[in-house]
């Protein structure tokens, strides 16, 4: 049996410190990755980005930039595939339902991203373990986007899972564009 005397306590020096972001409007998308109406439930790991998020939706959708959801596919065609109600998802926003951690895979988000000449994703949403640590992850080095996590907007149930998912995205190797960390509220548009 392994003693825990020999185990390093987690490294919180190691956590990405959040910077301030300024973004231009017209090639900046949000991705609002499985915030869905599971979130409305307390015990959900993303009920606590319902204001946050919300919050840097409003402000994203006053300076015109594009806004798109994903929920998980089994949740298609349920109550639960609806995006979680406080967030006011507009008619024109789009939702999609990839299969996947990687919402960006099956082509159908990066077609969207595409046609609009987004060069920069700000992602949020839960977990930040599956579809933040991926989708990121892709968007970065397979996309060449300029990708901004805002740590007070994404979320995971299991502490270790969140705090080792940013440290992965703080350490990619061969990201053609370095990953920036922010807070919702430290995000610009111009």
């Amino acid at each position: 049996m392994a003693s825990e005397q020999g185990m390093a306590a987690p490294a919180q020096q190691n956590r990405p410190s959040a910077t301030p972001v300024t973004l231009p409007s017209d090639s900046t998308a949000v991705l609002v990755l499985d915030i869905g109406m599971r979130a409305l439930d307390s015990e959900e790991a993303a009920n606590g980005l319902l204001e946050p998020v919300s919050d840097l939706l409003g402000r994203a959708r006053a300076k015109g930039v594009y806004v798109a959801y994903t929920i998980m596919v089994q949740d298609e065609g349920t109550p639960m595939g609806a995006v979680a109600t406080p967030l006011t998802r507009r008619e024109e926003e789009p939702v999609l339902y990839p299969l996947g951690y990687d919402k960006l895979r099956n082509g159908e988000l990066a077609k969207l991203l595409e046609a609009r000449g987004i060069e920069h994703v700000i992602a949020v949403g839960a977990s930040t373990h599956l579809c933040v640590l991926y989708t990121c992850t892709a968007a970065a080095r397979n996309h060449g986007y300029h990708v901004v996590v805002p740590l007070d907007g994404v979320a995971a149930k299991n502490p270790y899972e969140h705090e080792y998912s940013l440290h992965q995205l703080t350490v990619l190797p061969a990201l053609p564009i370095p990953i920036d960390f922010t807070e919702t509220a430290l995000i610009e548009f111009q």
